[in-house]
């Protein structure tokens, strides 16, 4: 079949456009990406056909094969997976990468609280000051101390994230981690998420905006700010896949957010019982976490987050496998960045 940026093409992977024999290319919907394989046409009848075969419906024949589990030192079973395997996959994955996927999530969330300590003392003697002066130099004082905070909470889920997508990706498929190579590819890859963060930021913020201003305004009006939060995570949701699709496919936020919608459709209740599933776990962990000490929960944010950002990439991993039967995580060769 062949695929060109003129058509639309569902994902999947086709004979590489430049022509190599035995190499297959992936398409996500728009255009080529950089991911190749060796072209795996010759396949037992009854094996799961490639993303390319039109109408297939991959889910139903892994799950046809018995639900495999995953063997010795396998992080995930080799098929779609269910609740229990996702919430136990990201559980391993930290447990076989803790230096990555523990440790440095937590020196992160440290370096973040003291940014966060720094812009409130700086901020602070300004704010208690322009009491006596102004109400409006006093909440404006207080809206740029927030955003300050806020910003600074993006940046440190950025570079965990990215931390979490570039470590677990070899790590499932089996392969070695150099640890120098893996903090170069942070370092390079982090800067990609800064569009999406922007947008995430913005969606978060939205309720929170719109809330004050009908407080202000109409307070009448607060009955409807729970359609807000409803749409708000509704949104969310449909682009909790952007992450790993920057990360793992190169796509730019926008071709990632769409293809993440993409993805998401069919799955929005299913996915968002996922996420869910992670909150929940990652804040009893914070709570249990604070009422011991404080240091103990500074720790756990850093490793919530890993484990949250864990379980979206395994979700991502599941419906790229459901709906093309192939998934770029385990596919990808050669770079791992």
């Amino acid at each position: 079949m062949a695929v060109s940026a003129s058509n639309s093409a569902r994902p999947g992977w086709y004979p590489d456009p430049s022509g190599q024999q035995g190499v297959e290319r992936f398409w996500n919907g728009a255009a080529w990406t950089a991911q190749v394989r060796t072209s795996r046409s010759a396949k037992p009848a009854n094996s799961v056909p490639d993303a390319a075969s039109p109408g297939a419906d991959h889910a139903k024949l892994w799950l046809a094969s018995g639900l495999p589990s995953a063997g010795p030192g396998e992080i995930i079973p080799p098929r779609p997976l269910r609740l229990e395997d996702i919430i136990a996959g990201a559980a391993r994955l930290m447990k076989a990468q803790p230096g990555w996927l523990i440790g440095f999530p937590a020196a992160v969330s440290a370096v973040m609280t003291l940014l966060w300590f720094g812009a409130t003392a700086a901020l602070g003697i300004r704010i208690i000051s322009s009491i006596d002066v102004s109400a409006g130099s006093f909440f404006s004082l207080i809206v740029l101390l927030f955003l300050l905070i806020f910003a600074i909470e993006l940046a440190a889920f950025a570079v965990i994230a990215t931390a979490v997508v570039v470590v677990s990706a070899p790590a499932i498929r089996g392969k070695a981690i150099a640890t120098r190579s893996t903090r170069d590819t942070i370092i390079a890859s982090a800067p990609r998420l800064a569009g999406f963060m922007v947008v995430y930021g913005v969606l978060t913020l939205a309720p929170y905006v719109v809330g004050g201003v009908v407080l202000v305004t109409v307070p009448i009006l607060l009955l409807f700010v729970p359609v807000g939060w409803a749409f708000t995570v509704w949104l969310v949701v449909r682009y909790s896949l952007a992450i790993p699709i920057i990360l793992l496919e190169g796509a730019t936020t926008l071709n990632a957010m769409r293809r993440s919608d993409q993805l998401i459709q069919g799955s929005w209740w299913r996915s968002l019982g996922i996420q869910v599933v992670a909150l929940a776990l990652m804040w009893c962990a914070f709570i249990v976490g604070y009422a011991v000490t404080f240091g103990l929960g500074l720790f756990l944010i850093g490793a919530g987050w890993a484990f949250y950002v864990a379980v979206v990439l395994l979700l991502y991993y599941d419906l790229t496998l459901r709906r093309e039967g192939a998934t770029p995580v385990l596919t990808r060769e050669g770079s791992d960045d």
